[in-house]
């Protein structure tokens, strides 16, 4: 062990310095104590500091006055060299250590992350993870190719399959079918329609649109697929009234 000098700066103002321990000093104003250098105060004594082998003399009280040098850890009174395993690194703080890039965590060991085929690995600070080259899906750890059926393509999406029909075109059964279209209808890509809408002035009836009737005294809403009476006019059934 290697004994260092640490200031304790606690006096013990109900004693006077006829009640000092040893290896303490009275304080300048008459009354109370401190330890001396390379001792800590215990109760109403002052014991020698014992700094381990690969450790130093913090000048604090707590921890009992010292600390482990970068690379070693505390263990019990002992400072312990930190084991660092193939392929890492220390950490800032010197007491632990951290995969190099491309390495992950296992136990005690740092293990390679390895890219499948048409693959390639990804991530950052030990969370390393694989992803799959552009037009491949990832299946359990391998990278397959994508089967685009026809009038579809790949997509950036991170859905099921890996690809989506063509405008004009809706997934079914695996495969891309023509988006059937009524007369006065539009395509259109809106997640509650089913690949179509009604024009304005229409409304959908089943898998046709059918012109909104409008009666007298009345307009278009604002949607296009039903009708609000002109004010001062109110509904009454299929026709409006004076309200």
């Amino acid at each position: 062990m290697l004994c260092v000098s640490l200031l304790s700066t606690t006096p013990l103002q109900a004693q006077s310095n006829t009640d000092a321990p040893p290896n303490s000093s009275p304080l300048s104003s008459g009354v109370g104590w401190m330890c001396d250098p390379g001792f800590l105060r215990t109760g109403g004594s002052c014991v020698e500091i014992q700094v381990p082998e690969n450790g130093y003399a913090t000048g604090r009280i707590s921890g009992g006055g010292w600390d482990c040098n970068h690379g070693f850890r505390r263990n019990g009174d002992t400072c312990e060299k930190v084991e660092v395993p193939a392929n890492a690194f220390l950490d800032t703080r010197g007491i632990g250590w951290v995969c190099e890039r491309h390495f992950r965590r296992e136990l005690d060991e740092c293990v390679e992350v390895v890219a499948p085929e048409n693959g390639y690995v990804t991530g950052r600070h030990g969370s390393y993870r694989t992803e799959c080259d552009w037009g491949f899906v990832k299946v359990a750890d391998r990278c397959d190719a994508i089967e685009v059926p026809e009038n579809a393509r790949l997509t950036e999406g991170r859905n099921e399959n890996g690809w989506v029909c063509l405008r004009g075109y809706r997934e079914a059964n695996g495969a891309c079918e023509p988006v059937p279209v009524p007369d006065n209808g539009f395509l259109s890509n809106r997640i509650s329609s089913q690949g179509w809408e009604c024009e304005r002035g229409f409304r959908q009836v089943e898998e046709r649109c059918e012109a909104v009737v409008v009666p007298e005294n009345a307009h278009l809403n604002r949607r296009g697929d039903g009708w609000d009476c002109n004010r001062p006019y109110r509904r009454q059934l299929e026709r409006c009234v004076p309200g």
